[in-house]
């Protein structure tokens, strides 16, 4: 589990995100009609621009090991975020 902690002087928020959900996400941001789309929205919202862009493509069989791994580090605080007014970005596996 995934827990992403945002805390600010109003307002304390814990997401907790199921490693099955990202497992989802991977699959979804990784399959070829996603990267075709994005590939073509973002030639579309450049036409103006003509610098280009390139998106790198997600692989599924890269990231799928890495999210393995990090379910071995149970603990781990992968980001802590303080700033100057007291707000505060936690992420911890």
């Amino acid at each position: 589990m995934l827990d992403v902690n945002v805390k600010t002087k109003d307002v304390r928020v814990k997401i907790p995100v199921p490693y099955l959900i990202l497992e989802m996400g991977i699959s979804l941001f990784s399959s070829k009609l996603l990267q075709r789309r994005l590939t073509i929205w973002t030639q579309m919202k450049m036409k103006d621009n003509p610098t280009v862009l390139l998106l790198p493509a997600l692989n599924k069989k890269t990231l799928k090991p890495i999210l393995k791994e990090l379910k071995r580090h149970k603990g781990l605080t992968l980001v802590h975020i303080t700033s100057k007014d007291g707000s505060e970005v936690k992420i911890k596996l």
